[in-house]
């Protein structure tokens, strides 16, 4: 088992792994084993639960990275036996007992909501 750990980056919920690119890219050259799981946006309890299952099928201790939404994820999945630290990139990190939906409401609406609009690709349904 190794004593450095695998550096696992979790994605926000309007981004894809491929939004860590470059602090992936410069992690690797560092050395550093770095995995980059995909969040599937279905509820934050399956989405933590499935980060946590690829956190423990890890050998090793894990440093959880989590940006926005997965701010949430990994404050829900951090608690894997093998998790040995949280870090939040401008990400959401929750009280114990504390829901998304309670934090979110301390805040004003955001406008992003109404601007997301929705385009129909031709041969595909909603």
């Amino acid at each position: 088992m190794s004593a450095t750990p695998t550096i696992v980056l979790v994605h926000g919920a309007f981004a894809d792994a491929a939004s860590w690119a470059p602090v992936t890219a410069a992690l690797l050259e560092q050395g550093h084993t770095v995995r980059v799981p995909p969040v599937y946006n279905r509820s934050l309890v399956e989405d933590a639960a499935s980060i946590r299952a690829f956190v423990e099928q890890i050998d090793g201790p894990v440093l959880l990275a989590g940006h926005s939404y997965g701010g949430a994820v990994i404050t829900v999945a951090g608690v894997a036996e093998n998790v040995v630290g949280l870090v939040y990139v401008s990400g959401y990190a929750l009280d114990e007992g504390e829901s998304l939906g309670q934090l979110q409401g301390g805040f004003p609406d955001s406008d992003l909501a109404a601007n997301l609009v929705y385009h129909a690709v031709p041969g595909r349904s909603r």
